[in-house]
């Protein structure tokens, strides 16, 4: 059960959103209103739970709303899927070749978020190199996952 201070955000947040005063927020605009609730969705969270509403212009209630954000914080905390992992690391693949170039992964990993030692970096990437100094996604999702 929420409190009334979490209900107070979700409108707040909701209302913020509401650009036409309808108390109504378009579903292309749940992902925004999520990260504004401090949620971290993925793009793959938020199209399989908008799903239902083909059009992403189409206008939501609160009410349709609410479970969606409910359902974002059930899954926080829980590890990404190999195929979350694929998606994020796709944002990189330029080429969109399956790779991503070592030095990009290499500075992604010690500079953001959780910064990662050039050792623990080395660690993942292992053998994974290739000879155009790229390494396959899917390789590196694999190696991720089976720590």
């Amino acid at each position: 059960m929420m409190t009334t201070q979490e209900q107070a955000e979700i409108q707040e947040v909701f209302h913020f959103y509401d650009i036409k005063g309808d108390n109504r927020i378009a579903v292309k605009q749940v992902g925004i209103a999520l990260r504004s609730l401090d949620q971290v969705p993925t793009e793959a969270q938020i199209a399989s739970l908008t799903q239902q509403w083909e059009d992403k212009d189409t206008r939501i209630s609160i009410e349709e709303f609410t479970p969606i954000l409910h359902n974002i914080q059930k899954n926080a905390g829980k590890p990404p899927t190999e195929e979350e992992f694929v998606e994020c690391l796709t944002h990189f693949d330029r080429d969109r070749s399956g790779t991503i170039g070592i030095v990009e992964l290499r500075h992604m990993l010690e500079n953001g978020g959780e910064k990662m030692t050039p050792a623990e970096v080395e660690i993942i990437t292992h053998g994974l190199l290739d000879d155009n100094g790229k390494i396959s996604i899917a390789d590196l999702v694999r190696t991720i996952h089976s720590y």
